[in-house]
C-alpha cells in the first residue's frame, strides 16, 4: 500500500506544480523520507530539474499574449484632433462673426449723418444667400467630399486622380465665391447708396443669377437618365428655388 500511493503522489506532483509554482513541503520531505532505490531519486531528481525550465518558458510566453490585445487596440482620440463636426462649426462661427462685423461697420458708417431707412428687400435676400451658402458649402463638405474616392477620377497632365478630385472641390467654392460677394454687396446695400449705380449693379447680380439658374435647368436637362422625368427632377433639385427667391428680392431692392 505504501508503494502505490507514492506513485500517485508523483503522477499528481506535475500538475499541482505547475498550478502553484512551487512544489508542496509535504511532498518533497515524503521524496527523502520515502524513496527506497537509488534508481526512484534519480528520476525523481530528473523531473526537478526540468520543470522549472518548462515553468520559466511558460512565464516568457505570458507577457507576450498578454501584449497582443492591447497593441491590437484602436487608439482613442487624442486631444487636437479636430473631428469634421469642430471643424464646420468653428468655419461657421467665423463667417457669422464676419457678416455680422460688416452689418456694423455699415451701420455705423451710414447713421453717421443722421438716421436713414434700411432697404429691407435687400437685408432679406442676403438673409436667403446667407441660407444658400451654408447649404451649398455643407453638401460639398459633408454630403460629397467625405464619399469620394480617388478611383472615380482619371489623372490628367496636372496630376494623378487625387489632384483631379481636388480640383472638383475648387471648381464647386467658385461658387462659394459668388455666394459670398452677393452676401456682402447686399448687406451694404440694405443701408443705402453706399457707392454709385448701385441699381444697375444689383441689375448685372440678378442676370448674373438667372444665368445661374438656366444653366442648371440645361445641365439637369442633359444629365437626365432613360425612364427618368425632368419634372420630378428639378423638383428634388430644389437649390433653383433658393436663387429665384433671392433673385426676386434683389429686384424688389431696386423699386424701393
Amino acid at each position: 500500500m505504501r508503494k502505490l500511493r507514492l506513485v500517485r503522489l508523483s503522477a499528481l506532483f506535475p500538475r499541482q506544480r505547475l498550478r502553484d509554482g512551487h512544489p508542496p513541503a509535504a511532498e518533497e520531505h515524503g521524496y527523502a523520507e520515502e524513496a527506497e532505490s537509488s534508481d526512484e531519486k534519480e528520476t525523481w531528481r530528473a523531473e526537478d530539474e526540468h520543470r522549472p525550465a518548462f515553468l520559466e518558458v511558460r512565464a516568457d510566453e505570458r507577457p507576450a499574449a498578454l501584449e497582443i490585445p492591447a497593441a491590437t487596440e484602436p487608439a482613442s482620440g487624442g486631444e487636437g484632433v479636430d473631428t469634421p463636426t469642430t471643424s464646420h462649426a468653428s468655419w461657421g462661427f467665423l463667417g457669422l462673426l464676419l457678416l455680422a462685423g460688416l452689418v456694423a461697420k455699415a451701420c455705423s458708417d451710414r447713421l453717421k449723418g443722421g438716421v436713414e431707412i434700411m432697404n429691407i428687400p435687400f437685408l432679406l435676400a442676403a438673409i436667403i444667400a446667407i441660407g444658400g451658402v451654408s447649404l451649398h458649402v455643407y453638401t460639398m463638405e459633408v454630403w460629397i467630399w467625405p464619399k469620394l474616392k480617388d478611383e472615380g477620377f482619371p489623372a490628367t497632365p496636372f496630376g494623378d486622380a487625387s489632384v483631379t478630385k481636388g480640383f472638383y472641390r475648387t471648381v464647386w467654392h467658385f461658387f462659394t465665391v459668388a455666394w459670398l460677394g452677393t452676401i456682402i454687396l447686399m448687406l451694404f446695400f440694405t443701408f443705402g447708396d453706399v457707392i454709385p449705380y448701385v441699381t444697375q449693379i444689383v441689375h448685372l447680380l440678378i442676370i448674373y443669377w438667372l444665368g445661374i439658374v438656366l444653366s442648371i435647368f440645361i445641365v439637369a436637362a442633359l444629365s437626365l437618365q432613360p425612364g427618368e422625368s425632368y419634372v420630378k427632377t428639378m423638383i428634388k433639385a430644389f437649390q433653383w428655388v433658393i436663387v429665384l427667391i433671392m433673385v426676386g428680392f434683389m429686384y424688389w431692392g431696386t423699386k424701393v
